[in-house]
């Protein structure tokens, strides 16, 4: 009994005695309103998201890929001017070099003699003189050359092509010389003919060498060799009647009806005409 009245007494409510009803309707609001704010924090850190960025605003990895790209152009540019002035500084090098050249080389022609300061003399590996020397020897035997041309023929006359005209003279000596032989040839094989004829009718044979023929080759001179032009055949005047009768005749077109007769009256139109009023002849023409 005791045990059945002990587990009553368990569960049975506790109850909270007080003289101050107000003091205990607050515990309970400030309760209510603990509550509330953790059941909101909880949604907010289930729904919170991330907060937007500016755009303008960098990142550290951002930060630091700039400054190195730009360390990277401040290096490039610094080597880009390095060698702009080394390039700079060779070509001076380079113009003062030849420039230093350029004086020597006009005392050199000028026949001055180059001296150290303590007065020894420039020794060259290149002989500056030589062509020189070379061109003035070449000078010497062209003038010793021409001289000997003079003493020997008795008159100079310049002629500007005088070579080309000794070269085609001679072609033209041996064209003549072959054409003379094959005109001998001709003339005996004729001759031979002409005897092989005479022997058959019993006639005395011609001498090989006709002396008459050969008097008149020499007194008429040494061109006759040279083969003329045919004379052009003459030109067959045809009379006005055959070439009248060689044109071709055709029909009357469809639409040169009636211009023939309409011709005729304006040409008897025009004769008819005054002459103040006629046009010059010069406009038929």
């Amino acid at each position: 009994m005791e045990d059945e009245a002990e587990a009553s007494s368990s569960r049975e409510k506790h109850e909270l005695k007080t003289s101050d009803a107000s003091a205990l309707f607050d515990l309970k609001g400030e309760l209510y309103r603990k509550k509330l704010e953790q059941r909101r924090k909880a949604e907010a850190r289930l729904t919170q998201t991330a907060p937007k960025r500016n755009v303008l605003l960098l990142t550290k990895e951002e930060e630091k890929k700039k400054q190195e790209e730009s360390r990277k152009r401040q290096q490039r540019i610094k080597d880009l001017e390095k060698g702009i002035r080394e390039e700079e500084e060779a070509t001076r090098r380079a113009q003062k070099i030849l420039e230093e050249k350029s004086a020597i080389y006009d005392r050199l022609t000028k026949g001055e003699a180059l001296v150290y300061e303590d007065g020894q003399s420039v020794e060259f590996l290149v002989d500056f003189d030589a062509k020189k020397r070379e061109e003035a020897r070449q000078r010497a035997e062209e003038q010793k050359r021409e001289i000997e041309e003079v003493s020997q023929s008795d008159a100079v006359h310049f002629v500007p092509g005088e070579g080309k005209l000794t070269a085609e003279k001679s072609k033209t000596e041996e064209e003549r010389e072959k054409r003379k032989k094959i005109l001998e040839r001709r003339r005996l094989a004729n001759l031979e003919r002409l005897n092989n004829i005479r022997k058959r009718k019993g006639l005395e044979p011609l001498p090989l060498t006709d002396e008459s023929t050969k008097d008149e080759q020499e007194e008429v001179g040494p061109f006759l060799d040279i083969p003329l032009p045919n004379e052009p055949e003459p030109a067959k005047q045809l009379s006005s009647e055959a070439i009248v009768e060689k044109k071709p005749r055709f029909g009357i077109r469809e639409w040169d009806r009636g211009k023939i007769a309409y011709m005729k009256w304006i040409e008897g139109q025009r004769d008819e005409r005054n002459e103040e009023f006629r046009p010059p002849a010069s406009y038929f023409r």
